[in-house]
């Protein structure tokens, strides 16, 4: 049986432009190393595997990675790569560099989000390390 896509052009549009809204506050919550307000923005049976290879396989893994390392001081830089949008899921893709007096790391990251209720939230994110 052929693919149809059933959803409408105009709802499509909308599901972009909530799931744009969605990644800006991420990023702000991330911006802000606010790690309660970042973490709304995954799922409770979220994935995570760092660009080291090491994996959390649940939520309260990944917050206890990311209240570490809010801790650190730090800046970003954020660069989307490619989007898709599909109905209720979306991928993401951004190339990250973070810096220090201590570390940097310069990254690309796969986000996958599902819609659920109107919330887009991670379900997998997956990185890989690039030549500094």
């Amino acid at each position: 049986m052929p693919y149809v896509d059933s959803a409408p052009v105009a709802d499509q549009a909308v599901a972009e432009q909530l799931f744009d809204d969605a990644v800006r506050r991420y990023n702000e919550a991330f911006a802000d190393r606010d790690v309660d307000r970042f973490l709304r923005f995954f799922r409770e049976d979220a994935t995570k595997i760092d660009s080291s290879g090491e994996a959390q396989w649940d939520k309260s893994q990944i917050a206890d990675l990311f209240g570490e390392l809010f801790k650190m001081d730090f800046e970003e830089t954020v660069t989307p790569v490619k989007k898709v949008v599909d109905g209720d899921t979306a991928l993401l893709v951004t190339d990250i560099k973070l810096v220090s007096k201590h570390f940097a790391e310069h990254f690309l990251t796969a986000l996958t989000f599902t819609n659920r209720d109107g919330d887009w939230k991670v379900l997998a994110a997956a990185s890989t390390n690039l030549p500094s």
